[in-house]
């Protein structure tokens, strides 16, 4: 379904979800795409580079890309496409091509793309999931869906966006997972490996109930030796860890959207809005609410790439 996320001063952005269960045009020219392959297996070139890409896997086919679907076997696959700037108005495909863009992502909470073009001999913008990110990823693929189809209230673009800043997130810590050898197989006597293990859960599950006790079962060690070890190999506690993710998923949230503090909450895993802003202030030294306003100042007071990159060299040399 195509549909127009509109912007003040008659702007806008097309973002785009549909079901590609047969050899079907993808549209590249100034788009982003991402393909979740769910069952069964698809032949892509892209620029010129032949793929085989069985499911489960996620394929992230960045801007003006040269693609060519060859051939498919059983396909049940979707497709989300949208232009950069639905991810926010201030980003263009200039910035993300300077090579400057992970710098600009730290200072204005903008979410992770290295899958689109963090390409080399071991990732090509085919990524392998493991179960647990196919499972989440098809959620928020099924509810970004439900939101541009729906446009129940004014912020469905901002529900939209949530859920497709949540898909990226994923798909930035699978991307970690993929280059990360250690995450390749389960070594019960080796902690750096369940732990990965448990890191990995956490990405996954952060926005519902989690904690110790649950990571220790699900990984069938006992929750003091799990507690030990998260902290030495981490640096914080299991309870520390989740909270501070959580957070930073809230930040993009924030950064990127006008949805309300309690959806937010709900979104990253705090059952209640006072208790998630408390965590904020304590964990950033400002409230949710002072944390977007700062971040929409400095986005309007640097719009131009090359403020932008200033602001964030200034920013750098301060710290």
């Amino acid at each position: 379904m195509a549909v127009y996320c509109k912007y003040k001063g008659g702007r806008e952005v097309k973002i785009n979800f549909k079901d590609l269960d047969q050899i079907s045009h993808i549209e590249t020219k100034n788009t982003y795409n991402l393909i979740l392959i769910e069952k069964g297996s698809i032949n892509i070139k892209i620029n010129n580079k032949t793929l085989i890409c069985s499911a489960p896997s996620l394929i992230a086919i960045k801007e003006n890309t040269k693609i060519n679907i060859t051939s498919s076997h059983m396909l049940l696959a979707k497709i989300i496409s949208f232009d950069i700037s639905f991810l926010n108005i201030n980003l263009s495909y200039d910035l993300i091509n300077s090579g400057k863009y992970d710098e600009v992502c730290e200072c204005y909470s903008f979410i992770p793309l290295d899958i689109f073009y963090k390409k080399n001999d071991i990732f090509c913008g085919y990524l392998p999931l493991y179960s647990e990110y196919l499972l989440s990823i098809q959620k928020h693929f099924y509810d970004f869906n439900e939101a541009i189809s729906s446009q129940k209230d004014k912020r469905w673009s901002c529900r939209a966006r949530l859920h497709l800043n949540i898909i990226l997130e994923l798909a930035h810590q699978s991307f970690l997972d993929y280059i990360d050898e250690k995450t390749a197989f389960y070594d019960i006597k080796n902690p750096n490996i369940w732990v990965s293990i448990l890191l990995k859960k956490i990405h996954n599950d952060y926005m519902n109930e989690i904690s110790l006790i649950t990571l220790s079962e699900y990984i069938h060690i006992n929750k003091t030796t799990v507690s030990i070890y998260f902290k030495k190999i981490t640096g914080l506690s299991v309870t520390d860890y989740i909270i501070n993710y959580r957070i930073k998923c809230a930040c993009y949230a924030l950064a990127t959207t006008e949805i309300t503090l309690k959806e937010i909450a709900s979104e990253c895993g705090f059952k209640q809005e006072g208790y998630f802003i408390r965590q904020f202030k304590k964990k950033k030294g400002i409230t949710p609410t002072e944390f977007r306003k700062e971040c929409i100042k400095k986005r309007k007071e640097n719009y131009k790439l090359e403020n932008v990159l200033k602001s964030v060299y200034e920013h750098k040399t301060s710290v």
